[in-house]
């Protein structure tokens, strides 16, 4: 609605972690942050979805103080889902030698679809 205040459905863009089973971790939350703010948490066999706004954004999961992944960046079209799968970045055995020896790279976060709007054939 023009003047409402509110966003025209193709402004608004979407992004959307999924995490699957692991037992590493199974019963911890793993925190979104996009752009530096926790947005939300997503546990074992989950997923969450967060409105955005399009344009360029930079992910990354944390759990703990110190545990997290990589930090995942992308560009997200008006209309656009950005879809990240999230989860262990090694198995329970190396759990803890992961946290202590690279705490940076404890989850795997990565980028599966980049944020095209629906229908959008890629170059």
């Amino acid at each position: 609605m023009k003047g409402s205040g509110l966003p025209h459905v193709n402004e608004v863009s979407w992004v959307r972690v999924s995490r699957g089973h692991a037992y590493r971790d199974g019963g911890v939350a793993y925190k979104l942050l996009i752009d530096g703010i926790e947005v939300g948490n997503v546990r074992d066999r989950r997923q969450l979805d967060i409105e955005v706004t399009p344009g360029r954004h930079r992910t990354q999961m944390r759990v703990w103080r110190r545990k997290r992944s990589p930090e995942v960046d992308f560009d997200i079209a008006p209309g656009g889902t950005a879809i990240l799968e999230c989860g262990p970045g090694g198995s329970s055995l190396a759990g803890l030698t992961d946290a202590i020896l690279t705490p940076d790279r404890y989850i795997s976060l990565r980028l599966v679809e980049s944020g095209r709007p629906r229908g959008e054939v890629p170059n």
